[in-house]
């Protein structure tokens, strides 16, 4: 997400200044969606691990009773 709001606020920034930047602004938020699916990729593994490694890191994890 943090990428994905990046990209639009600068897309914004530079097309509410003039309207010649419009493209910038769009090619500005085109070049953040590669890194925004690789975030997404890596995001998605890293809460896989956890889940089979550590699963008491993540949160909504109830803890068992060990006997």
């Amino acid at each position: 997400m943090a990428v994905c709001l990046g990209g639009i606020i600068v897309g914004l920034a530079l097309m509410f200044t003039e309207e010649k930047f419009f493209e910038v602004a769009a090619a500005v938020v085109a070049a953040h969606l590669p890194v925004m699916i690789i975030e997404g990729i890596v995001t998605a593994l890293c809460v896989a691990f956890l889940k089979k490694v550590q699963p008491s890191m993540l949160p909504g994890h109830s803890p068992r009773e060990v006997s």
